[in-house]
């Protein structure tokens, strides 16, 4: 099949929708599979596994992500909800402590440390799916790589803010993405139509 011009345009793009409407019921799937409170972690883990190997051009099966999601089930859940107590833990101290209680010093360091660990959780999320091992090395690991390369971390939150947007916009996508493919059905069939000889005669054993 040859596509050239806008229908090539059409047709890839309607590629990638689809495969983004995937993955994300797959994700749900997933979610679900470990009754959603220990589903969540271990889901979003492979998920972004899932499009690392997307970009990679080496796209992960039904039968990857069942075996990806049971290998790092328990792995995925002792880190993010360690991190999501240290995190919440803070914002608690912040949030509901009186502020003539606290001593300036706590006072200061509470935020600062806040604000760093969820920063490092969410980078770590991406660099230990990158890396495709969640492990306690490959977490210290991602210090040094956060610290040394704060721009990348920066272009990785505003990623994960697009991706929220594209998730929060899915019913859209679907929705475009299904008339995409209708319409290039119809592109199809419409060029098919035009350069096909016309019928002469009668057909022998044409159904």
């Amino acid at each position: 099949m040859n596509w050239s011009g806008r229908s090539a345009v059409v047709f890839y793009a309607t590629s990638w929708v689809a495969r983004l409407v995937t993955l994300h019921l797959a994700w749900l799937g997933l979610t679900l599979a470990g009754g959603v409170v220990l589903g969540a972690f271990p889901a979003s883990y492979v998920l972004l596994v899932a499009q690392k190997r997307e970009l990679d051009g080496q796209p992960l099966s039904s039968g990857d992500l069942w075996r990806l999601f049971r290998a790092n089930f328990w792995r995925a859940n002792a880190f993010g909800y360690a991190t999501g107590i240290l995190i919440a833990g803070g914002l608690a101290e912040m949030l509901l402590l009186p502020r003539g209680e606290v001593h300036p010093l706590v006072a200061m360091i509470v935020p600062i440390t806040t604000l760093w660990i969820s920063y490092w959780t969410i980078n770590a999320w991406v660099l230990l799916a990158d890396a495709e091992e969640l492990s306690l090395e490959s977490t210290r690991r991602t210090v040094p790589l956060i610290l040394l390369h704060p721009l990348r971390s920066v272009s990785l939150l505003l990623c994960l803010g697009l991706a929220i947007l594209g998730f929060a916009l899915l019913p859209a996508l679907a929705v475009a993405a299904g008339s995409s493919i209708v319409t290039l059905i119809l592109m199809k069939v419409g060029r098919g139509a035009s350069t096909s000889p016309q019928p002469t005669g009668t057909m022998k054993g044409e159904l």
